[in-house]
């Protein structure tokens, strides 16, 4: 999907600056031509966090971290979250949810997992074809899964990939991302939900500008609980669209 169906570079004129009545060379914006909707996030999160990540290319070490929240500092190997959800993402993109045999499928696509990762990700994938989830796709009128998508925002080019989005009979759209975070600390999944939150709805947004339906709501699934968090999108927000702007400015801004 692409905002207007035309590339960035054929609507982004340059600023000339210069004294008045001189000619002079077209200026090269400080503005990022492309970003991703993960960075705008991080960079919402924390603006250090982001220049580290991507303007230093010095990454958090997620497994690392994952090993010492768990309480055991000496395994930095350990299958992380981020890791386990990588895993589940890719299985979800090929289960069939229309499979007979529920319990079948699930050992199908788990065939070429390790053995010890296999309980933990036959879980999460049970939970979401024989849940709210499952039941949807199946009932549905259309369904898209890993569903990439551009839109102009802030004068940069905003890009995403959806998880997966349901088109309901009626012919509106519910839009998910799947999460593996782990949520058992107290207040783990107030800050999740509100942290996701505008994510999903830019992946809301760009779906509901590209002209193919009516965006009804968004929904979070957590994968280890199982939760699922759903609330209601109205595209007319301007506040989805204002952080986002605010935020690509202060990226062009090297704020």
């Amino acid at each position: 999907m692409f905002n207007g169906g035309k590339p960035l570079a054929a609507t982004w004129s340059p600023r000339r600056t210069g004294a008045e009545g001189e000619a002079s060379p077209p200026q090269i914006a400080a503005l990022p031509l492309s970003l991703k909707v993960t960075e705008l996030l991080e960079y919402r999160r924390c603006p250090q966090v982001y220049r580290f990540s991507q303007a230093l290319d010095i990454r958090e070490h997620l497994a690392r971290r994952a090993s010492i929240r768990a309480g055991d500092a000496g395994d930095a190997e350990a299958l992380s979250p981020v890791a386990m959800g990588t895993k589940v993402h890719a299985l979800l993109e090929r289960i069939r949810f229309d499979a007979g045999d529920t319990d079948a499928e699930i050992a199908r696509v788990l065939a070429g997992e390790k053995e010890e990762s296999r309980p933990a990700l036959a879980r999460m994938l049970a939970a979401v074809l024989g849940g709210e989830i499952g039941s949807a796709v199946r009932a549905a009128k259309r369904v898209e899964r890993e569903w990439p998508f551009a839109m102009r925002m802030g004068g940069a080019m905003v890009e995403g990939v959806i998880d997966l989005a349901i088109q309901a009979q009626d012919g509106r759209w519910t839009v998910l991302d799947y999460k593996s975070n782990d949520f058992s600390r107290t207040g783990r999944y107030e800050y999740l939900t509100a942290y996701y939150a505008p994510q999903l709805e830019l992946y809301a947004l760009a779906l509901s500008r590209a002209g193919i339906g009516t965006v009804s709501d968004c929904a979070l699934v957590f994968l280890t609980g199982p939760r699922v968090h759903r609330w209601a999108f109205d595209a007319e927000r301007r506040e989805i669209g204002r952080w986002s702007e605010d935020t690509v400015a202060r990226i062009a801004a090297h704020d």
